[in-house]
């Protein structure tokens, strides 16, 4: 049973929408404060994937504001850089980010776009 649910939460929900980033990195003078626009890849109780246009480090740390297709709420999440994949299209990356700082009610929320999506990638 404890296997079921470690699959349950490590398992990535695909999820449509939009999200907005900004990078907290002294070195990023160009865009530092701006934020940008993000691909959502897949989502879990962790963290979520993007898909972006440029190369960041591993560690950086993001301001998110994640809009997920269909709900009302923005979820405003701080994050770190897990990794950055070049694709193969070498227009983007794939970047996934793990939550450091979320309020309660982002956390239902995604807990409750988690548990309904489920069977969308999962054979119970």
């Amino acid at each position: 049973m404890i296997n079921l649910i470690d699959e349950i939460f490590d398992k990535k929900i695909p999820v449509e929408g939009l999200v907005l980033y900004k990078t907290l990195s002294r070195d990023d003078e160009v865009m530092q404060g701006l934020f940008r626009q993000a691909k959502p890849i897949s989502i879990n109780k962790k963290g979520i994937d993007i898909l972006i246009k440029e190369r960041v480090e591993e560690k950086t740390i993001m301001l998110t504001k994640i809009h997920i297709k269909g709900e009302e709420r923005e979820i405003k999440a701080s994050c770190v850089v897990v990794n950055c994949e070049k694709l193969f299209d070498e227009k983007s990356y794939k970047v996934e980010l793990e939550f450091m700082i979320l309020k309660p009610i982002d956390i239902k929320l995604i807990d409750n776009y988690i548990t309904d999506n489920l069977d969308k990638v999962l054979k119970l």
